[in-house]
């Protein structure tokens, strides 16, 4: 049987629906490896962010491009606020 292949997953902001990432992190094929987020957001967005990536063992990094490149994502969880949708995905 061929081997089944683990996605690397990032979470691109979870200020508003830290369900989504949750689902992704329980996941058998998803391996959650990054928070990020805009380094142009409030302190309080870096925080929530910060807060989940410590509960999940993972970094955040308050760069979306510089999280792309280091961690090399295959997945995306996009989960800020919903005004931000768009440009952060």
């Amino acid at each position: 049987m061929a081997e089944t292949k683990t996605f690397r997953a990032g979470v691109f902001s979870v200020v508003k629906h830290c369900y989504l990432p949750r689902a992704v992190s329980a996941h058998p094929r998803f391996e959650l490896v990054v928070v990020t987020d805009d380094v142009d957001q409030p302190d309080w967005v870096h925080e929530r962010n910060q807060k989940f990536a410590d509960e999940f063992g993972i970094p955040y990094v308050p760069d979306v491009a510089k999280a792309i490149a280091e961690y090399d994502l295959e997945i995306a969880a996009v989960s800020p606020e919903a005004e931000r949708h768009c440009d952060l995905a």
